[in-house]
């Protein structure tokens, strides 16, 4: 349901939590429409090191935990 924005309630380390999901787009958009400036974009994926400590990890790589945007406003 990735392309649904909205509220959802998921497990997070044995825990229940409500999360507001945006997709991508959405984000930068919604900054450009802002006037803010886009400096830099990362997005967070297990590294081999990390997977080899925790397969758990190996198949959660065909999408990222979280997106980092680096942002200022312009003048």
């Amino acid at each position: 349901d990735y392309s649904f924005s909205g509220i959802r309630t998921v497990i997070w380390n044995d825990t229940n939590v409500i999360k507001y999901h945006r997709t991508f787009s959405y984000i930068i958009m919604t900054l450009l429409n802002n006037k803010l400036v886009i400096e830099d974009v990362k997005e967070s994926f297990a590294s081999q090191e990390v997977i080899e400590k925790a397969e758990k990890y190996k198949h959660q790589n065909h999408r990222p935990f979280f997106l980092f945007i680096k942002a200022k406003k312009s003048c």
